[in-house]
């Protein structure tokens, strides 16, 4: 019986080490866990806010984004906004920037929502493309987290960071 109750130590004692281990390399292996599950994620559409919490849906190694340091929700609201002012469908011809709601989701992990207008409808850099003179509403859905970009979604339909269209 003794012979069991050390084994089952020993094993123990070994599954720590291992998740120390893991846990001390997590972000030089860059592995990002990407949330945002949009078909779990309701939005209320008369103003724009999230009711439920994300959740984790994959894990895979990426390039993240970086941004300037912040220690606060208030100097991240001020870092996404100047990095969404810099994105392409914003700076075509966007405008009237508003932030709807911003969530911190654990230690210097936040989800923020923003509102804004475009002058012509669709996407990033539409320069060379033919667009349609209208007044086109947006929301933008962005998660950082350690000061990095991870997840930045223009309408449920177009990643800003990958510049592509995803529904």
């Amino acid at each position: 019986m003794t012979n069991r109750k050390n084994l089952i130590l020993i094993v123990a004692i070994i599954i720590i080490l291992i998740s120390s281990v893991f846990l001390l390399f997590k972000n030089k292996w860059q592995i990002k866990k990407i949330v945002l599950n949009n078909s779990q994620t309701s939005q209320n559409s008369t103003n724009n806010q999230i009711t439920e919490k994300p959740t984790l849906i994959e894990e895979k190694k990426i390039e993240k984004i970086t941004l300037p340091k912040a220690d606060t929700l208030e100097q991240t609201k001020t870092i996404i906004e100047d990095w969404i002012k810099n994105q392409p469908t914003y700076k075509f011809d966007g405008q009237n920037l508003t932030l709807k709601q911003a969530i911190e989701l654990v230690n210097n992990s936040y989800r923020l929502l923003y509102n804004f207008e475009t002058k012509n409808s669709g996407y990033g850099n539409r320069l060379k493309q033919k667009n349609e003179k209208i007044t086109t509403p947006h929301l933008i859905e962005i998660t950082t987290q350690d000061n990095r970009v991870l997840y930045a979604l223009i309408d449920g339909r177009w990643d800003e960071v990958e510049q592509k269209m995803i529904r």
